[in-house]
């Protein structure tokens, strides 16, 4: 994955010359309002854009212009190190977003550390009566986190022009204050630390960057596992708000969970044993279809020899996927207990996978030259035909709340298990559709296709870096991975959820599951031919199987 991160050392006057040097008169504190009053808010304003475009957490990059304003600000600590929780308005393809920008300064040693390690962070050199400091984004410094987890403690309540900023901590957390701090720099759009308390505890503290009125998904979906005792997800056990004045609601901020200690990422842990896999099977022939098979399981001999931890992988994986959606389903408050589908949701799904259909298409008949190995004509009409007759379907099922953003990167493997983390949904989406009741399926097709992507990745990696094919005799093995762990997990999954209200009936639940996979599919192709052309390979080849079998997937229960 690309980053705006360098970790390069860089000269400090180097550094010194790309960043401008604003200036606040004697005796004026504290610092955004000495910016204010002597008219360098604007200037700070005016440099905004091209930082907030560097940063991972701007989602917005690629929608042309944008205008940000600091609407708002407030010091959660006035002594030792001045410290802001400020709200930044920005301007960006018609619409007005909302984004935290915690902001300290650095000065000395410690601003050439930062602009060594963190250069992404600096935002702009001021000058004052006390020398030269740094104005940076606050996430980057380890005592930011300990400054905000103690005002978070403490319940304190922050009043600005605009708001009321406070937090609120669970009995769990009565009396710890924070005695150490490592900040994280692998974050995307949002920001955390690992935060160690003076009573022994470790926990994890996450804001929300892009700021939206309303109930938080994960403050909601990640509340209601904790009351209910699902133990593979971290405990909530705070979260912060900003109510914004002028009827704008409540935001939230943040929120602190229990730190799980990772051993690995999902992600990372599935690519290893995908490795793994390849190694063993490097050089030998396919088995034949005919191969023995387990009578317990129903899988081949071959496959547990090969590949048990990815065996192992899908099976826990559609276990706790089950066990997640069950907790879910149980809910019992307004907003969060299931509701009863309609045919009218078939209809709508499958006429927005055939517009999103039409669009793949478009895109790769354009990149025709690049992306090789187009679905055929045939290949699209077999779809429509698969997807028409699936409108026709009157079966409704339970819609419940479910994870929304659901793949190998938001889990991670600790102590022999697996826990399931990040609830927020997907962050292109606003809060609103992000909290909207869903089918159980789409959680399931979004980790097979993340199982898929694990699988052909190595092999990607190396056809990128090596501008050849040496890994072509794999590319078999690699089907026959992806084929059973999809069917493993399936299995897994329907025997863990057996009975529930949100399974669909036997007959036409291959078909649904196959309609959300070809909907994950299309937008792959399109992330990839944007992003990644040469990754484009990887969506495709599972494309073009999805186009020509429609239900294809066939589990044993």
């Amino acid at each position: 994955m690309p980053t705006n991160l360098r970790t390069e050392p860089l000269g400090p006057n180097a550094v010194r010359r790309a960043l401008p040097v604003l200036r606040v008169p004697e005796g004026q504190e504290p610092l955004l309002d000495a910016l204010a009053a002597d008219g360098e808010m604007e200037l700070l304003e005016a440099l905004l854009p091209d930082y907030v475009r560097a940063q991972r957490w701007f989602g917005a990059k690629a929608e042309g212009d944008v205008r940000v304003d600091i609407a708002d600000a407030v010091r959660i600590q006035a002594s030792a190190r001045p410290v802001y929780l400020s709200l930044l308005r920005i301007d960006v393809a018609g619409r007005t977003d909302a984004y935290l920008l915690p902001l300290a300064t650095v000065a000395g040693d410690e601003a050439e550390r930062l602009l060594a390690e963190r250069p992404a962070a600096a935002v702009v050199w001021v000058d004052g009566p006390d020398g030269r400091v740094l104005l940076c984004d606050a996430t980057a410094l380890a005592d930011f986190w300990t400054t905000l987890f103690d005002w978070w403690q403490r319940g304190d309540t922050g009043r600005s022009l605009r708001g009321v900023y406070a937090g609120e901590m669970t009995a769990a957390l009565d009396g710890a204050r924070a005695s150490a701090a490592h900040a994280l720099s692998g974050e995307q759009s949002n920001s955390a630390a690992l935060v160690d308390t003076d009573n022994g505890r470790r926990l994890f503290v996450k804001l929300y960057r892009r700021l939206e009125p309303g109930v938080h998904p994960e403050v909601e979906l990640l509340g209601h596992l904790t009351r209910s005792g699902f133990r593979f997800v971290p405990r909530l056990l705070g979260t912060a708000t900003v109510t914004l004045r002028c009827g704008e609601g409540v935001c939230a901020l943040g929120v602190v969970q229990e730190a799980i200690p990772v051993e690995s990422d999902g992600w990372a842990y599935a690519v290893e044993k995908v490795e793994k896999f390849y190694d063993r099977v490097r050089g030998l022939p396919l088995p034949s279809p005919n191969a023995p098979v387990d009578p317990e399981t129903g899988l081949p001999v071959w496959l547990e020899d090969a590949a048990p931890e990815i065996v192992e992988l899908a099976r826990t994986l559609g276990a706790r996927t089950a066990e997640m959606h069950l907790a879910l389903a149980g809910a019992e408050a307004p907003e969060l207990r299931p509701q009863e589908g309609s045919p009218d949701d078939t209809a709508l799904l499958v006429e927005r996978i055939q517009r999103e259909a039409v669009r793949t298409r478009a895109m790769l008949d354009a990149h025709a030259g690049r992306a090789g190995g187009l679905p055929s004509h045939a290949d699209w009409n077999r779809a429509r035909a698969g997807l028409n007759a699936l409108r026709e379907s009157d079966v409704t099922r339970q819609k419940i709340r479910i994870h929304g953003d659901y793949h190998l990167g938001q889990t991670v493997f600790s102590g022999g298990e697996f826990y399931l983390l990040d609830f927020e949904g997907e962050p292109t989406r606003s809060v609103e559709e992000r909290r909207r009741h869903d089918y159980a399926l789409r959680d399931v097709a979004g980790m097979l296709r993340s199982l898929a992507y694990a699988t052909y990745t190595p092999l990607a990696d190396s056809l990128s870096r090596s501008g050849g094919d040496p890994h072509g005799t794999l590319e078999p093995w690699a089907e026959q991975l992806v084929h059973w762990s999809d069917l493993t997990f399936v299995d897994a999954y329907l025997r863990t959820a057996e009975g529930a209200g949100f399974l669909l009936p036997r007959g036409i639940r291959r078909s649904f599951l196959w309609a959300y996979l070809l909907d994950k599919a299309l937008y792959e192709v399109r992330y990839e031919l944007n992003h990644r052309p040469d990754w484009t390979r990887i969506p495709l080849h599972s494309l073009r199987r999805l186009l020509r079998e429609p239900a294809f997937l066939k589990p044993t229960r």
